[in-house]
């Protein structure tokens, strides 16, 4: 056992000058500290105890010598009693606290954890206390009671090394508010290093569950229809092997679901499987549902990299999306319409007939009526009637006009007098000026709630035709269709919600294209970016957490990213920050968020 030598040395210290002249009870003393360093303890003890038994200048330091040598003969009861003597019979000594720390040893010893921490908390010295933190360590380490480790820390609050473990089971919880308080008290004692482990050798392990469909690789059909998988997964591996290059190890462990549950199963019981610090995937609903059960059991999140769909993390606390949910998209677009489109707060929503366009839909009208905005009305749009868009905002009417009217709206620019010729009597003609159902200038935004080129485009038009200042908001997929072309979508002031904005001007865009093109001879997939960008914000923050990802998730206001703008969770578990774009000085920007 090693013994501390800075204890003895302050005992040393201490030791008067005028004991030395006792000279047999100091050569008994003598020969029993050298047998001591010997670690001759059995030998030692003999000498101490000699002078513990009678009245002499040495006794209180035999007591502790022979309290010591009991320690290291593992005789702990024995060596407790003498040591505690020390502290009832001589509560002035000035080395209470080398006695303390043996004291604090012997009963971690003894697993005795509440006594130990009871008398650690009344060490003064912050020398001592430091050296019995590589002692309290490993025994608290073990520790796996969530409640007994909250006890501890709200008795001993300063005790850096419970404080080390309880926010470390704290950061497996769900992170609200409250918690996250907790772990910034936390780490006010102990280091951002200390907490999150952030070892030079620490290894990410990230399952990934998708369905490769291993077994179907010869068949040329399966394979194409599949791509997108494989394209997802091979920009995850081009991320971990940049996020190697500079310092942060993820090791992937894919997993191929073959979208069969009972597989899903199966995978869940292997032995490695407990072993993964998160999980990507699955994308079907009922792996989803089995996966989303063993996160909430084993406290391990999961990450659907694919998905918007809030029921995927409505009931599970463990479940996260990459990227934005369909509630997210439709609040982050209420927030941002409320902004832009204040002057004129009549507006009109189309949105197609479907569960999640009718969701946005309904959750953006509540949100914007809540701000005092005004809906002209809200129209279901199914794809076989979607010119219905282009007349409800078209439709015309003639209104008469005097002559005098006539003469006087002629002088004014934009506006234009028709002839019409009556029924009856074919030689009639009448002055009539065409004014829409709905008046020019009378709404000030369309939101139409549909990716469809063919709802997009009549929109579009519609707008284009009216040649008023309805602004239009929609979505980026819009600007993918040839049918919208871009002068169209520049000269409207159209505004595109957008899921996943891929900066493909970045250097590392640009480093991915040059990678994918020159390994596979093709221009990379979105769904390759998005592999990319997930790994690689989930490497932003494990090489400053270890890994505890989902509290770096949470304490980082905003995750700046290489291929995306970026990622904000806050306390959510889906992507908060839903870039909204417009085109400015013919260039693609992000209207939302300042460069």
């Amino acid at each position: 056992m090693k013994i501390n030598k800075t204890i003895f040395q302050l005992l040393i210290i201490f030791l008067p000058i005028h004991l030395l002249f006792s000279q047999n009870s100091y050569e008994t003393y003598i020969k029993g500290k050298k047998l001591f360093y010997q670690k001759k303890y059995s030998e030692a003890i003999v000498h101490f105890d000699s002078l513990v038994s009678t009245n002499n200048e040495f006794k209180i330091y035999s007591i502790y010598y022979s309290g010591l040598c009991d320690f290291n003969l593992n005789k702990f009861d024995n060596s407790k009693k003498k040591l505690e003597d020390i502290i009832f019979n001589y509560p002035s000594w000035p080395q209470l606290d080398e006695v303390n720390y043996w004291l604090v040893r012997l009963l971690l010893e003894k697993n005795e954890y509440e006594s130990s921490f009871r008398i650690f908390s009344g060490i003064k010295s912050k020398e001592i206390k430091d050296q019995l933190y590589e002692f309290l360590d490993p025994k608290v380490k073990i520790i796996n009671d969530f409640n007994k480790l909250r006890k501890w820390h709200e008795v001993y609050p300063k005790n850096n090394v419970i404080a080390k473990y309880f926010g470390r089971k704290l950061l497996n919880e769900p992170l609200d508010k409250d918690i996250i308080s907790k772990i910034q008290n936390i780490l006010s004692n102990v280091s951002e290093e200390n907490l999150f482990i952030n070892s030079d050798d620490y290894i990410f392990k990230v399952a990934i569950l998708l369905p490769f469909m291993y077994n179907e690789n010869d068949n040329l059909s399966i394979m194409k229809k599949n791509k997108f998988i494989t394209d997802l997964y091979n920009g995850m591996r081009l991320a971990t092997n940049h996020l190697d290059s500079i310092g942060v190890k993820i090791k992937l462990y894919p997993y191929d679901t073959k979208r069969d549950p009972e597989v899903v199963k199966g995978i869940l019981k292997s032995s490695l499987f407990n072993k993964m610090n998160l999980i990507i995937g699955p994308l079907y609903s009922s792996p989803v549902k089995l996966v989303s059960q063993y996160c909430l059991e084993n406290k391990i999140f999961m990450i659907n990299p694919l998905s918007s769909n809030n029921e995927i993390i409505d009931n599970n606390k463990y479940a996260m999306l990459f990227l934005p949910s369909n509630k997210t998209l439709a609040i982050k677009a209420a927030e941002y319409a409320k902004e832009k489109f204040n002057k004129n707060k009549n507006a009109i929503i189309f949105y197609e007939n479907n569960k999640v366009d009718s969701l946005i839909a309904s959750i953006y009208q509540n949100k914007m009526e809540a701000n005092g905005f005004n809906f002209i009305y809200k129209q279901k749009v199914n794809l076989e009637d979607s010119r219905l868009i282009l007349d409800s905002l078209t439709n015309s009417y003639e209104l008469m006009l005097s002559k005098q009217e006539a003469d006087s709206i002629n002088n004014i620019e934009g506006r234009i007098v028709k002839d019409g010729r009556g029924i009856e009597k074919l030689d009639t003609i009448y002055k009539y000026e065409e004014k829409f159902y709905i008046d020019d200038d009378s709404i000030g935004h369309v939101f139409t709630v549909s990716s469809n080129s063919l709802l997009s485009s009549n929109t579009l038009s519609a707008v284009d035709v009216r040649n008023d200042t309805i602004s239009v908001l929609g979505f980026d997929e819009w600007l993918e269709y040839d049918v919208n072309t871009f002068d169209q979508l520049k000269r409207l002031d159209v505004s595109f919600i957008s899921r996943k904005y891929i900066n493909l001007n970045s250097e590392i865009s640009n480093f991915i294209k040059d990678k994918v093109v020159n390994s596979y001879g093709e221009v990379p997939s979105d769904n390759l970016f998005i592999g990319f960008g997930l790994i690689n914000m989930i490497g932003k923050i494990i090489g400053k957490y270890g890994n505890y990802f989902q509290f770096g998730l949470r304490n980082e206001s905003f995750i700046q990213g290489d291929v995306f703008k970026g990622f904000q969770y806050d306390y959510m578990n889906d992507n908060q920050f839903v870039p909204i774009l417009k085109i400015i000085d013919s260039e693609l920007k992000i209207d939302n968020q300042e460069e």
